[in-house]
């Protein structure tokens, strides 16, 4: 089997089926059927072995069986995408320890809504080079995850494309980027018309609060900010040779730098 997709309760399937080495399973859709919920009583962690799978998609209450997930030691994902729009959809993968969740390689990441909480537990080849790192989150309530964690703590190393949406922009003092990371595009939109007024001054705080060239990402050939991510500018630190192509700022209102 190349391509699988499970939906509502054919999920309880995945356990019982063999996906190892020799199957050859190039991508995985789990896909949630309307108010059904899974039952993974007595699946244990990493039970599920997926070996040498190239696609994963896991969307909202399917994201809790990731951990159950067993990647192969050299697994080379191309796309992961995770998106998560209840909190309690994960709170049991988030009793993992920081970095300890295996993903290997993977060329492209996407990470949609409270998914973005998953990133600390992650853990990366050493070697990993991501064509694309992508989050965006649109609602606010709170990411204690990523709010525990310390600047450039979290691992990613080599990025080529990074793109932050909203919210998620506060994690990039988080990320720790390689040293002699090149990145093609590091694009951050941060919209005025996402947030209620209650959440105005709650939106990019963790960001405001870095000193000016302090973050570091190191070279960058295109640079794009839009809205409130403007006022991020001052506070990117870049590598000493850095030759920018594209500086691209666009903002509809009137913004402190």
């Amino acid at each position: 089997v190349k391509k699988m997709q499970l939906w509502n309760g054919a999920f309880e399937f995945l356990p019982k089926l063999r996906l190892d080495e020799e199957n050859g399973l190039e991508e995985l859709k789990v896909i949630r059927g309307y108010c059904y919920e899974y039952n993974l009583a007595g699946v244990e962690n990493n039970s599920i072995r997926v070996a040498h799978i190239k696609k994963l998609f896991l969307k909202e209450n399917t994201c809790k069986l990731f951990h159950k997930l067993s990647f192969h030691e050299e697994s080379a994902m191309e796309e992961l995408c995770l998106d998560v729009y209840k909190y309690s959809d994960i709170t049991e993968l988030l009793k993992e320890e920081n970095n300890s969740v295996w993903v290997g390689r993977v060329k492209v990441l996407r990470l949609e809504g409270y998914a973005i909480e998953m990133l600390p537990k992650l853990r990366f080849h050493e070697e990993n080079v991501m064509e694309e790192l992508s989050t965006h989150v649109r609602w606010y309530s709170g990411f204690p995850e990523i709010e525990k964690t310390t600047s450039s703590s979290i691992w990613v190393g080599k990025v080529k494309k990074l793109e932050l949406g909203d919210y998620a922009a506060d994690i990039l003092p988080k990320l720790r980027i390689h040293e002699e990371n090149v990145m093609e595009e590091l694009s951050m939109n941060v919209r005025m018309n996402v947030y209620t007024h209650s959440h105005a001054t709650v939106i990019l705080k963790e960001m405001l609060k870095e000193k000016n060239n302090s973050v570091w990402v190191g070279r960058v050939k295109v640079l794009s900010l839009k809205e409130r991510a403007v006022e991020i500018f001052p506070r990117l630190k870049f590598h000493g040779e850095n030759e920018m192509d594209v500086l691209c700022l666009s903002t509809n209102e009137h913004h402190q730098l």
